[in-house]
């Protein structure tokens, strides 16, 4: 089982999950029709195309390939750091560089840093942390405790900066521009493994990579469910730095990873790691599937 390693970009990178997190918070007005080169606007500040697009072009390519199929996420993300630059403004915040090409970036990481610079853990809280989980105890207290402690804070941090862009959005007047959303939607069905999850047929899905070795014992396994449950089942084997766009959607934190979908395409169980070939069956079978005649 191996953790994947999240390269460090801007603050848009920061609340992309944060930007999922609280879409269904938006105060939009479905009412409203936009221009069609403008995505979105935030208390009547437009986020247009070419904002977008500039905004995708600037990521590294592997950040690419998580919207190849759907941009709304991404527009998401703008949408927050907009809040954030809208915000640093009202509190009277600066920045040193004002020349810089992500301006609004830098105002957003601002107001980050006002949101969270009180944040702080104590000893007990550390010392609780240890000794409600076992598997720590392993290793002395003293080797574990500066872990801890910055693992503490940056929860802390999390939850303050959730907590904060929810009370901003509920104040803020979001409208999007629903005809683009339906035809990033529609683009998204066009992915190979969406259409496979509308076909009627549950699925396992494997998502792992070639360099990994828990990820390669998986490979032999689902070639032999391929051909034992090919007409009963979807198995599909997928490698994330192909499906970057899928890893993302299922926020994959560590390879393997196996997603069990029903016959409606809906998730019912995950699970993390090398996965015997029994234990897939057991499920497959949960979700009604039976062996190939």
């Amino acid at each position: 089982m191996i953790k994947i390693k999240v390269k460090p970009l801007l603050i848009i990178s920061l609340i992309f999950g944060i930007a999922i997190a609280l879409i269904s918070f938006y105060k939009e007005d479905a009412k409203s029709i936009l221009d069609q080169n403008v995505l979105a606007t935030v208390n009547g500040n437009e986020i247009t195309k070419e904002n977008l697009e500039e905004e995708f072009q600037s990521l590294p390519t592997e950040y690419q390939q998580r919207f190849k199929y759907n941009k709304e996420d991404l527009l998401d993300s703008l949408i927050i750091q907009e809040l954030l630059y809208q915000q640093a403004k009202e509190l009277g915040l600066e920045v040193k560089d004002k020349n810089q090409t992500k301006i609004k970036d830098a105002y957003a990481q601002e107001v980050v840093k006002y949101i969270t610079k009180d944040i702080k853990v104590s000893q007990a809280e550390v010392a609780e942390l240890y000794s409600d989980n076992p598997k720590l105890k392993k290793t002395e207290y003293q080797d574990l405790a500066q872990k801890l402690e910055a693992y503490l804070i940056n929860q802390k941090k999390d939850l303050a900066i959730r907590d904060y862009l929810y009370n901003l959005k509920s104040k803020a007047k979001i409208i999007k521009n629903q005809k683009w959303l339906k035809a990033e939607k529609n683009k998204e069905l066009e992915h190979p493994i969406t259409a496979l999850l509308k076909n009627g047929k549950p699925t396992v899905l494997d998502l792992g990579s070639s360099s990994c070795v828990p990820c390669k014992m998986m490979k032999p396994i689902f070639a032999e469910l391929e051909e034992e449950y090919q007409d009963q089942a979807n198995i599909i084997l997928a490698d994330i730095a192909i499906e970057q766009d899928v890893a993302y959607k299922y926020q994959i934190k560590v390879i393997p990873t196996q997603i069990f979908f029903d016959k409606k395409g809906q998730e019912v169980w995950r699970h993390e790691g090398f996965l015997a070939k029994e234990k897939i069956v057991e499920k497959l079978v949960e979700l009604g599937v039976k062996k190939n005649d």
